[in-house]
């Protein structure tokens, strides 16, 4: 029998660790900020996922297995997916606001980590820190709407 209360406990710790890391790192590199708060935000949904059921973190439904959960060997869901489980499976009210935002910080996690963020000049280096820093501002206000709903 799969523990999801040990789990989903376990998921918040993570998310809660990446969040912190992702406010430590904001002024020193911006990239594992940005990297950080994506990680923070996908945990976060995860996290109200496995409410519902421990096999629907599976990217696959057709390979959820007890076994493959417990040994952490499968390929998860993603940000968009978790989204859409929690929506229609889970009844969750999530904003479109707030669902744009979150595709829009995993599009930027994704750029940090496999491409550089060049900038021609500090004047555009800054301006780039200040909309990476709204967007994260923005994207916990969504993510405490949520936690506030969902526990």
């Amino acid at each position: 029998m799969v523990d999801t209360a040990a789990i989903q406990s376990s998921l918040l710790e993570n998310a809660f660790a990446f969040l912190r890391r992702a406010i430590a790192d904001f002024g020193d590199d911006h990239r594992f900020s940005v990297a950080h708060f994506a990680i923070a935000t996908e945990l976060f949904l995860k996290a109200r996922l496995i409410e519902e059921h421990w096999s629907l973190l599976f990217k696959d439904l057709d390979k959820a297995t007890v076994d493959a959960f417990e040994r952490g060997d499968f390929v998860s869901v993603t940000v968009g997916q978790s989204i859409a489980r929690l929506k229609t499976i889970a009844g969750v009210a999530i904003t479109k606001d707030a669902e744009e935002l979150f595709g829009r910080i995993g599009g930027h996690r994704n750029r940090v980590i496999h491409f550089t963020l060049h900038h021609s000049n500090e004047e555009e280096a800054g301006e780039a820190q200040q909309e990476l820093a709204l967007e994260q501002l923005k994207g916990w206000f969504h993510i405490q709407r949520l936690l506030r709903q969902w526990f």
